[in-house]
């Protein structure tokens, strides 16, 4: 077989470790934020946690960098309409993304209906204001870079990408899904954020399995964080 046409084949123990690092960064993140601010904590955190991803498929498949992307899911997604529009089945994927996002969401407001109908405060979502610096600022530019852009990539790589793909062989895609979601919600360690996050989780690991891509994934993920900041800062 071509190797340009093959995929790294991830091994279990592959995913266990990856987690484990990701345990450590996580707690040496929350270590080091008793000294600095979560800007320059995200420089080391987010490259920490795929890095080792891609040293593991240099030194141990000895893959290179495209079969590594490639692998991870940056390929160009699978069109899932059947339609006469040759402009609409091209962009399919990201309709169909759309469409799961949407659902998402609706299933965040009525969780969100419902801690504030029960008055369970415990579950109340973080108030993302209060960690956003003053617009404009050059610290609000580089925390909207991180938000927007090198969070949902670092994730999206992580979680759908590299997890999401070995426990799929394993435990199949239903499974893997809510085991991945789970992870990504855990993740977050902000106990109001969970539920949200969980269902933002499943809807990305549907889209990744129905697509067979990480870009439309990548690509909601930054849709909903740029929104999240755009409602924070507009006071909405």
């Amino acid at each position: 077989m071509n190797p340009e046409n093959r995929s790294i084949i991830w091994k279990l123990n592959d995913e266990f470790l990856i987690l484990l690092i990701l345990i450590i960064v996580t707690f040496i993140s929350l270590f080091l934020a008793n000294f600095t601010n979560i800007l320059v904590l995200s420089f080391f955190f987010y490259p920490a946690t795929i890095l080792p991803i891609f040293y593991l498929s240099f030194w141990k498949y000895k893959m290179n960098l495209k079969l590594t992307l490639k692998s991870l899911g940056f390929i160009y997604p699978s069109k899932n309409l059947k339609v006469k529009s040759i402009i609409i089945q091209q962009i399919s994927p990201y309709i169909l993304a759309t469409y799961a996002w949407i659902i998402g969401l609706l299933f965040v407001g009525i969780w969100i209906y419902l801690i504030n109908y029960f008055s369970i405060s415990l579950f109340n979502p973080p108030i993302l204001e209060e960690a956003i610096p003053k617009f404009p600022s050059n610290s609000f530019i580089v925390f909207c870079l991180i938000a927007m852009f090198i969070a949902p990539i670092c994730e999206e790589i992580l979680f759908r990408g590299f997890l999401l793909k070995k426990f799929s062989s394993k435990y199949g895609p239903r499974k893997s899904i809510l085991i991945t979601s789970i992870i990504f919600a855990l993740f977050h360690i902000d106990l109001g954020a969970i539920i949200p996050v969980l269902i933002l989780g499943l809807s990305i690991g549907w889209i990744k399995i129905k697509t067979d891509s990480l870009l439309p994934c990548i690509g909601i993920h930054i849709i909903q964080n740029s929104l999240a900041i755009i409602l924070s800062i507009s006071n909405i």
